[in-house]
């Protein structure tokens, strides 16, 4: 009842703090800011402090060291309600593999994914010089991953994450053809294990990754313009209790052109497969649950989020199902 009470009163006094310290920017006004909103219900639910957490399919986002540690395989697929016509979704698939070592040797722990990130906006309102309405515009931006993970030794596990970046505007060229951007990136995570209930997660997120734009099809005058993604680092720390019925997550997440983040998280299991969650996305509370059940041969997990938004009109809802073999 301690640590709960505690728990209440650390989030009552966040809500306060949050009048006076809400963040001049939020995941906007950069390239690439659909790769740093956050993805899943369970991660979103603990406001984003998943770095030191990174279970299942989520690894290939969260850390990449991480996925190297499942034992089972598991399918993620996650939609999320926006408001503003917007879209998120996101596919991933993590297995976990047994590399072949020298005779005697212990075989080492080891994992692949594959991700899919969707996100998009519809309905943009196109206007000319004079403010007259002439065109319907929309926009998607994806990101198709592919990572590895390996734990060399027991107390510590490194991978990384390759991604394919692509940005595609419909019907906007000269020839009302669409105009589309490519790019590579790249994300590093370690993932140590110091003590039983304590893990810490290291990530460094969007080395290299870009957009390349040539608007010669737009414009007259078209020129090559190249759109860098912010390179983020992320560290966290996860804490389990009550024989891990009770984890305790935070992340404090920065980069060079934006204030640092911090993310809180806990997650609670007060009866066998319900998970009650809640958490603060740098000052913006999250809320959610998840329910474990069996589904044919499969493990399923249903995970719902609620996140509150200061920018746009409503909160963001979020649903995950996760299938596991």
């Amino acid at each position: 009842m301690r640590v709960f009470r505690l728990i209440i009163i650390i989030f009552i006094m966040m809500n306060f703090l949050k009048l006076e310290l809400l963040a001049e920017e939020g995941y906007g006004g950069y390239a690439g800011a659909f790769l740093r909103m956050g993805l899943g219900a369970r991660p979103k639910a603990l406001g984003g402090a998943y770095t030191a957490v990174a279970e299942g399919s989520y690894a290939g986002y969260y850390n990449p060291g991480a996925f190297s540690r499942n034992d089972y395989k598991e399918l993620t697929l996650s939609y999320s309600a926006l408001s503003l016509d917007r879209s998120f979704n996101y596919v991933g698939l993590v297995i976990p593999i047994t590399p072949r070592t020298g005779s005697g040797e212990k075989p080492l722990k080891a994992g692949i994914h594959l991700g899919w990130i969707n996100a998009g906006v519809d309905n943009i309102d196109g206007r000319d010089s004079n403010g007259r309405h002439y065109a319907t515009f929309s926009n998607s931006e994806n990101a198709f991953s592919f990572g590895f993970a390996v734990q060399p030794h027991e107390l510590v596990s490194v991978g990384f994450c390759a991604k394919i970046l692509y940005n595609r505007m419909p019907e906007i060229t000269k020839e009302n053809e669409a105009l589309t951007s490519k790019g590579l990136g790249f994300d590093i995570g370690v993932l140590i294990h110091p003590i039983q209930p304590l893990t810490v997660g290291i990530l460094v997120k969007d080395l290299r990754s870009k957009y390349t734009w040539n608007t010669e099809s737009v414009y007259e005058r078209g020129t090559t313009t190249y759109n860098n993604f912010l390179q983020v680092l992320r560290i966290g720390a996860a804490y389990r209790l009550l024989q891990d019925r009770l984890l305790l997550t935070t992340d404090f997440e920065d980069n060079k052109k934006q204030e640092p983040k911090f993310h809180f998280g806990v997650e609670f299991i007060p009866f066998e497969n319900i998970y009650l969650r809640a958490g603060m996305n740098h000052l913006e509370p999250a809320f959610g649950f998840g329910y474990l059940y069996k589904l044919w041969k499969f493990q399923t997990v249903l995970d719902y989020a609620y996140i509150s938004d200061e920018v746009s009109p409503s909160g963001e809802h979020v649903v995950s199902w996760s299938f596991r073999l």
